[in-house]
């Protein structure tokens, strides 16, 4: 455990630290550090705030502002840590670990170019999109061959395998967690009883949802910070947001506790939508409901019936038929509750993330060699 580990953030994590240790927020946005820590690993953490500022050639704002299929890297991410300082203070560590797309991309350039000493373990939370070419998918795996590739979905590994065949790379199924020491069961459903659903990214699909939701259905209580149409009387709109605490975290636990139930409606993609939230809907033992994708974060897991509802929104009264098989039957709500809760346990806690980061490690020596 002598290694020094430092995670990279683009933001919002140092902060949140007091409240963790309070007990007032949860570590699920920490990917395991925090687990990792109490096990004795020697953890720090960077903020992109913590680096100095950039400030861009005119021909590298051009650059930026290609969409990112038609390019390899951000300028604005290589620039922040290409100054000799950061270079300094980033190999004082054996192994960075970063969660975003443009920070990984941007550290496997400069390891690659030889400035970088350190060994890349990245955690990517959503898909990169490929290149548009195949020479610059080449030059793309170029890069990726020079760190430690973990992704959230089963499905992905096959896809990047397929489009980066190179035998260098090494990916890894690393699911998100959350903590399961703060989300957990607890307080009756309210009376009047809803319905849960939330989230802010674009994968949502609140419009399906809100059409199938019928004028007899209890509230359906929509969470999110994005526009939504015209409601009806038994949907209401609340503000939410992550980044900006327009809920706290203990407020968003208690409106999963006290719902009947959760519904994560998603559009049909590849990108992986809801899992924070379905793990905490799990976590506090409540039914979920979330309909079939392509990017489905965890095909093999989820089990229709068992663990949550999967409706196919491709057949007609998909959502309704789901909805109303939670909202009539008190007891198959308890068993599909019950179900996720175990599944959580098994597979989706921040103990389990630390668990899989620490078989990484480590690899990171014969990546190193290599």
């Amino acid at each position: 455990m002598s290694k020094r580990i430092a995670f990279i953030f683009t933001g919002g994590r140092k902060i949140k630290l007091p409240d963790i240790r309070s007990g007032s927020s949860p570590e699920d946005f920490f990917y395991g550090a925090l687990e990792l820590q109490r096990r004795g690993y020697d953890i720090d953490f960077l903020e992109d705030a913590d680096f100095n500022s950039v400030k861009l050639s005119l021909w590298k704002r051009i650059k930026n502002r290609i969409p990112v299929n038609y390019r390899l890297f951000d300028e604005t991410a290589i620039e922040r840590f290409h100054s000799k300082k950061a270079l300094q203070r980033l190999n004082q560590y054996d192994i960075l670990i970063t969660t975003n797309n443009s920070d990984g991309l941007a550290l496997a350039y400069l390891k690659k170019q030889k400035n970088l000493r350190s060994s890349i373990i990245f955690l990517s939370m959503c898909p990169i999109k490929p290149p548009d070419s195949w020479v610059k998918k080449r030059r793309m795996e170029i890069y990726l061959n020079e760190m430690i590739w973990g992704v959230e979905n089963t499905h992905e590994i096959d896809f990047l395998k397929h489009l980066y065949p190179s035998k260098k790379m090494q990916i890894h199924y690393i699911p998100f967690g959350v903590d399961e020491t703060f989300w957990k069961p607890g307080r009756n459903v309210a009376n009047p009883p809803y319905v849960l659903s939330m989230g802010n990214d674009s994968g949502r699909d609140f419009n399906t949802l809100i059409n199938a939701w019928k004028p007899e259905y209890p509230t359906l209580k929509l969470i999110t910070r994005r526009p939504l149409p015209p409601l009806p009387q038994n949907i209401e709109h609340i503000q939410g947001d992550w980044a900006k605490q327009y809920l706290t975290d203990e407020a968003i636990r208690t409106a999963i506790q006290e719902s009947l139930f959760v519904i994560i409606p998603v559009k049909e993609t590849l990108l992986a939508s809801g899992p924070s939230v379905a793990m905490q809907t799990m976590a506090c033992q409540k039914a979920l409901i979330i309909n079939k994708t392509k990017g489905l974060w965890a095909p093999h897991l989820l089990q229709d019936g068992v663990n949550c509802l999967l409706p196919d929104l491709r057949e007609p009264n998909a959502f309704a038929q789901s909805i109303e098989s939670l909202l009539n039957d008190e007891s198959f709500r308890d068993t599909i509750a019950q179900g996720g809760r175990t599944l959580f346990l098994e597979h989706f806690t921040v103990s389990s993330i630390a668990d899989r980061l620490e078989k990484l490690l480590p690899l990171v020596d014969t990546k190193t060699a290599s």
